[in-house]
């Protein structure tokens, strides 16, 4: 409202104020977001925000906010927040709780962690002590986060990486400074976060505040050093960040509501959706005293929330190493490399004849040339090509260098997916669960609050009137039919089942509840929408999407071998593949990795599981083995259903190229495995039919138990048992 405001000022383009212009139409509609600031006169600013609205004269206005309360509803009680019901607003028409984004994935998945057998007894409350073990364990997950976003961002095309920080909350100004003087100490992780800690509270003035809120702007640039902020319930809204990966709560903030309050400032996701990685999909809240207390105050509010523990013997000094994993060629043309500016990389270089690595690389870039431009190239032929645009070249010296590229990379062709046929979903027959749907009828009762005397209220009586019963049922049937148009609704039993859920929540009401046919009516008139969304939450557990078949298109070209990133343990050491884990350490094979190979195509290599370990024993010590890798999801998939399947090996033999997947017994018959397998076959039949035509080998695949992997079993028998057809 203040006239030096530039939305006040004339607009010479209009002939008047943007502010006039808005004034003047007679069919403004206002949204108002952070909606809970309107309904406080506390302050000359928010003072402000309702002369606004009231200037503006808007036909309708629509208020969004999280936090739908009264000012000063909240009251201490027992140490612990509550609110009174009462203060809550009464005019909300949509309402779209933290579970539901949970359960949709639009948000990331919010964990809570404490440290393995941990004993509130053992230490006394908010003690300095207590405080310091959950910021180092904070400080721990952080940086595991920062490897694994680093790790994504290598494997999905060396992007920037998303830079992650740590949200510290204190009790109070005195306690913040406490906290960042801890943090910035030598004794905090040996002062390694002297520069990258910052404090924010109220009492911050002139420069300070200046300098504070540049730093909160820039928080999620990749080049901004902070990586922890302290505050004192300054961010209470308005503070947008994608990249706060892990809380701390400390003294009052610690409470079971607090936390869940806070919780949506770490909940935005960096990329848009979740990624499928659970790392970089994870927001991490650190409560070690109040572990048991946060769950049970997630169970009351319907949110799954997971439970996570850092085991006694973690390491402090350091959290994760990252590894890359090159295929040879690389080495071969000098393009093997590691993650750039990681002091946790280590890297095991295998022995390479180099010699003429200039022309393989020559070779090797055209190749990739010739495949970008949709050719299908042959390596001989654009050997050949290289050397007619060089003259000094030797017909021998490009024989040797086509060899060795040859000998180190597997042709997968590149294949594309159409589904066949129209996508139809359909659900299982159930009972409806009445008790998350509403029961009580929207009052017809108006309340009219004076403004200038807030406790003064004035009600009005309205008449309400609906259409009868029979009617409501057909309008909620009606209503349900919209929620998903991939649904066949003319499906018989997806009709019958509507009606039924319909009649039931009805029969709740009338049998259960007790209610009269007007507040019934009421009910399904005025909460028809919502009503609806709750019983189709319920329905999505039952549903049932038919098996989309895929056809697979060959294009012209093949897939190139990249460099794919991964996590281990601080202290692991390469581990040579044919050496057997020890007792306790197959459950830890996912942060190992092992080298020593002679036919895979990468210098080392991570994997899930021992079976798989012992699966690279078997290709290594076979003869008709020629070489093998393990695939990463960027670089080679298989389309099924609505989802992308990575392969465990891609396997070139004497015979055939194979792909091969190693499951674990209880497995192999499940709906995925099997959904798997019938793709991967297709996959495989559209590669052979290509590739027999030009003469090469076929594809074939393999579904191998993982209790069928020993030192008994050879590849020429596993390829006829495990055939998949």
């Amino acid at each position: 409202s203040d006239e030096k405001n530039e939305i006040r000022k004339l607009s010479e383009t209009i002939g008047e104020s943007y502010f006039d212009y808005l004034r003047n139409c007679d069919d403004l509609v206002l949204l108002m977001d952070e909606a809970h600031h309107y309904r406080t006169n506390q302050t000359k600013e928010k003072k402000a925000y309702k002369r606004a609205i009231d200037e503006l004269n808007p036909v309708l206005g629509l208020e969004l906010t999280a936090t739908p309360f009264l000012p000063g509803s909240k009251s201490i009680k027992k140490g612990k927040v509550t609110i009174r019901e009462e203060d809550k607003f009464h005019n909300v028409i949509y309402n779209y709780e933290l579970a539901n984004a949970i359960n949709d994935g639009f948000v990331k998945i919010p964990a809570v962690v404490t440290r393995e057998s941990f004993k509130p007894g053992n230490y006394a409350a908010d003690s300095e002590e207590l405080e310091h073990l959950k910021l180092k364990d904070g400080i721990l997950l952080h940086e595991r986060t920062k490897e694994a976003l680093r790790v994504y961002a290598f494997n999905h095309g060396n992007q920037t990486p998303v830079k992650p920080f740590m949200l510290v909350v204190a009790g109070d100004i005195a306690h913040a400074e406490t906290i960042k003087a801890y943090l910035t100490s030598d004794d905090f992780c040996d002062g390694a976060y002297k520069d990258k800690t910052i404090i924010i509270h109220s009492a911050l003035e002139g420069k300070d505040k200046s300098q504070m809120t540049q730093e909160l702007q820039d928080i999620e640039k990749s080049d901004n050093k902070i990586e922890i902020v302290v505050h004192v319930n300054t961010l209470s809204e308005g503070w947008d960040v994608t990249n706060l990966y892990t809380l701390v709560p400390l003294r009052a903030a610690n409470s079971p509501l607090l936390v869940f309050q806070s919780l949506g400032r770490g909940l935005r996701l960096p990329f848009g959706k979740r990624v499928g990685d659970r790392a970089v999909d994870t927001f991490r809240v650190v409560s070690h005293d109040n572990f048991d207390a946060i769950i049970e105050e997630a169970k009351k509010q319907n949110l799954q929330i997971e439970k996570e523990k850092i085991g006694k013997k973690e390491k402090r000094e350091n959290n994760a190493k990252t590894i890359v994993m090159n295929p040879l060629l690389d080495h071969l043309t000098g393009q093997a490399t590691k993650l750039e500016a990681s002091d946790n990389f280590v890297l095991e270089t295998p022995t390479q004849d180099n010699s003429n690595n200039k022309l393989i690389s020559d070779i090797v870039a055209a190749a990739d040339a010739a495949t970008d431009a949709g050719q299908m190239i042959d390596i001989s032929e654009v050997g050949q090509q290289v050397g007619m645009q060089n003259n000094d070249i030797d017909s021998a010296a490009i024989q040797e260098a086509v060899e060795k590229i040859q000998a180190l990379t597997i042709n997968v062709p590149r294949i594309t997916s159409r589904p066949v046929g129209t996508v139809v979903c359909n659900f299982c027959d159930f009972d409806l669960d009445p008790l998350p749907l509403p029961q009580t009828p929207i009052s017809n009762k108006i309340k009219e609050v004076n403004l200038a005397q807030t406790d003064k209220f004035i009600k009005y009586d309205v008449v309400d009137s609906f259409p009868e019963l029979s009617k409501q049922k057909q309008l909620l049937v009606s209503c349900l039919r919209n929620c998903d148009t991939k649904i066949n609704y003319n499906d018989k039993s997806v009709a019958v089942l509507l009606q039924k859920l319909v009649l039931q929540y009805v029969s709740y009401l009338q049998d259960i509840r007790k209610l009269s046919e007007v507040d019934i009516c009421n009910i399904l008139d005025k909460q028809r929408s919502f009503i609806a969304e709750k019983i189709y939450e319920q329905m999505k557990g039952h549903i049932q999407i038919n098996d989309v078949s895929y056809e697979y298109v060959v294009e012209s070209g093949y897939l190139k071998l990249h460099q794919n990133a991964g996590l281990i343990d601080p202290f692991e050491k390469h581990r040579i593949f044919t050496v057997d884990l020890q007792k306790g350490e197959k459950e830890k094979i996912t942060n190992m990795v092992f080298c020593g190979f002679k036919k895979c195509l990468y210098d080392v290599q991570k994997f899930d599981s021992d079976s798989e370990r012992k699966f690279a024993c078997l290709l290594e010590r076979e003869e008709e083995v020629l070489k093998w890798f393990r695939p990463a999801l960027t670089d080679f998939a298989i389309r099924w259903s609505a989802h992308r399947y990575k392969p465990d090996f891609i396997v070139e033999a004497e015979d055939a190229y194979y792909i091969c997947e190693v499951k674990a017994d209880d497995e192999i018959n499940s709906a995925d495995v099997v959904s798997k397998k019938n793709a991967a076959v297709k996959w495989c039949n559209a590669a052979s039919d290509a590739f027999q035509k030009s003469g090469k080998k076929c594809w074939k695949y393999l579904l191998i138990p993982h209790s069928e992997i020993n030192n008994n079993q050879d590849f020429s028998g596993a390829k006829v048992i495990f055939l998949q057809k």
